[in-house]
């Protein structure tokens, strides 16, 4: 991924970009469960979220950054009691089992984790319920103070909504 940073960077340098460092991305989170909520019991329904960043500013759509976010943990289930993560030796969750899945926080390490290689996002495209652009500009903040990224809607996202609501109106005969 660092090399298809830098393959982004030299293209805005050599498409003329004031500051090759700005690199626009869209930006999504994904889960492992068709519905994000629960009826029968309070919490989520995923145990694993994966959000990732792919660049805009050339045809190519590089992923730049990937993060993932889980809860599973190869002793649980097994009548062992453990408060993970980091817990025991061997751990392989990232998060306690009773924590959210936020797509903010994913923002926020995808936007650390570009941030240490020096890219500046400008514009992130996201959904509509999505939080990740203000996660990446509160990472980018720490480093930059004056920077702010501003959240475009993504129009497939919206195109679908906008259906969506049509399907649902009444119309006058």
């Amino acid at each position: 991924m660092r090399e298809k940073i830098e393959t982004v960077k030299f293209s805005n340098e050599k498409g003329g970009a004031v500051n090759p460092n700005i690199i626009n991305v869209a930006v999504d989170g994904r889960y492992n469960s068709i519905t994000i909520g629960q009826t029968k019991k309070p919490g989520q329904a995923a145990s694993q979220a994966i959000g990732i960043a792919c660049q805009t500013n050339t045809k190519h759509k590089y992923i730049l950054s990937a993060v993932m976010q889980h809860k599973l943990c190869w002793l649980r289930g097994k009548g062992v009691t453990v408060n993970c993560p980091g817990g025991h030796e061997g751990c392989t969750a990232s998060l306690p089992v009773h924590a959210p899945l936020f797509e903010y926080d994913m923002g926020k390490s995808i936007g650390t984790e570009l941030a240490l290689q020096n890219v500046h996002i400008k514009y992130a495209k996201t959904d509509g319920d999505g939080r990740s652009a203000a996660g990446i500009e509160d990472s980018l903040k720490i480093l930059h103070p004056m920077w702010s990224v501003e959240r475009l809607a993504d129009p497939s996202h919206l195109a679908a909504t906008q259906l969506r609501h049509c399907y649902n109106e009444k119309f006058t005969d």
